[in-house]
């Protein structure tokens, strides 16, 4: 789950902080030091007269209070993909376009020495149980007691945290940002593409959707509770 979304801004350039509650890297990711989890990041210029309202293939409208995306980042373990709103829709991802935000800087997990000393802080792989009773290895819950940054203070690195920054240069060089709006959701991920679900229950790498048709459920575990808009 989100626990929150930070955001910081230099000049017309953003960084976002996602706050997760777990974060693991279990499956040894190759781009961007996390897995399983998906975020994906819209960004819209304010200006509903152009954009996309939905969530490509993923059965969704964005929220009202967002209105329609211009650009969209998708990033998990092994790539990302940045796209604008041009040719976008209810089926379509829109038009590739770079340069692209990145996960910048890297989610700072435990770094250890040949010795096994701790090299500096970081995030401990936790000790949490499977159903099984064993250790779920390249884990860790988040602690972000004591984590409340003020309004108007500096950025400064958090570990565990899922940072996103987003040029100037990747939202076409606006003169001014103000105006514009950032949301967040995620999904899961699975050997290259979203997690499939299947009516009836669920199986094995796939989650169930009931009674309900699969091709109208949301493809959203979570959200952003607010739409981070820039004064």
């Amino acid at each position: 789950d989100i626990v929150g979304v930070d955001a910081y801004r230099s000049g017309n350039d953003i960084r976002l902080g996602i706050k997760m509650s777990a974060i693991s890297h279990g499956w040894n990711p190759t781009s961007n030091p996390f897995d399983h989890v998906v975020p994906y990041i819209f960004i819209s210029d304010g200006d509903d007269s152009t954009g996309c309202e939905y969530h490509p293939n993923s059965n969704y409208t964005l929220p009202e209070e967002f209105g329609k995306w211009d650009y969209m980042f998708q990033c998990n373990g092994w790539g990302q993909a940045y796209y604008s709103c041009e040719g976008a829709s209810e089926s379509s991802f829109g038009k590739a376009v770079t340069p692209a935000p990145k996960n910048d800087p890297k989610v700072d997990w435990i770094v250890r020495d040949k010795d096994g000393n701790v090299t500096h802080e970081g995030v401990e792989d936790s000790a949490s149980l499977d159903a099984n009773g064993k250790v779920i290895q390249k884990y860790a819950r988040l602690d972000w007691t004591g984590y409340s940054p003020e309004l108007g203070s500096d950025w400064e690195d958090k570990a565990g945290m899922i940072w996103i920054t987003i040029s100037a240069s990747a939202m076409g060089f606006p003169s001014d940002i103000t105006g514009y709006k950032f949301y967040v959701n995620t999904w899961d991920f699975d050997m290259g593409s979203p997690r499939g679900m299947k009516s009836g229950e669920p199986e094995r790498y796939k989650f169930g959707t009931g009674d309900l048709d699969p091709s109208t459920v949301p493809l959203v575990c979570d959200e952003s509770d607010e739409i981070i808009v820039v004064e």
